[in-house]
């Protein structure tokens, strides 16, 4: 199991929306694991569709790809579900804590049947060093070095209100 522990230990720095990282994986042994959403860790105003959801999961079994590539390894995912089952009212309804989201399974690059299939997976991830991980930041710096002015504000308040009328000084920011 302590190919999996080291894998995690840089896959737990993937990114994802709003930073909410909410995979949790249960290790049920050396080649397989279970990839699991923390239900409490959801966005459900945010993400409406359960994009947000999809979109996270698929990152950290990216990260653990390329993890696993630079170990030789071949990682392979099956969903429990197909992903129209994770909208925020599908994770309501569910009882428990931590929703079955995909089962993992490792391979070494050597062993598999196919070894022209693990050598482009590994070919395709070797460009990535398992450090980025790690210095991945989050900019919370303004793009524009001065404030918005409080006219062009306005406009983009009263957006909604007014059905979208007044968009052209909106095209003249863009």
């Amino acid at each position: 199991m302590s190919v999996w522990k080291t894998l995690l230990e840089t896959a737990i720095h993937a990114p994802s929306p709003h930073n909410v990282q909410p995979w949790r994986v249960r290790i049920l042994s050396e080649d397989r694991a279970d990839l699991l959403i923390e239900k409490r860790r959801t966005l459900p105003k945010e993400d409406t569709t359960g994009s947000f959801i999809i979109l996270t999961m698929g990152l950290f079994i990216e990260a653990l790809t390329i993890l696993a590539a630079n170990k030789s390894l071949k990682l392979d995912y099956e969903l429990y579900q197909a992903p129209s089952q994770f909208t925020p009212e599908h994770i309501a309804r569910a009882e428990a804590d931590l929703l079955p989201f995909a089962r993992l399974s490792l391979t070494h690059v050597d062993e598999g049947a196919d070894q022209r299939s693990a050598d482009r997976t590994q070919d395709a991830c070797a460009r990535y060093d398992d450090s980025l991980f790690f210095t991945r930041r989050t900019s919370r710096i303004s793009l524009l070095p001065k404030p918005v002015p409080d006219e062009d504000v306005q406009a983009f308040s009263s957006l909604p209100a007014n059905g979208g009328k007044g968009t052209s000084r909106l095209r003249r920011l863009i």
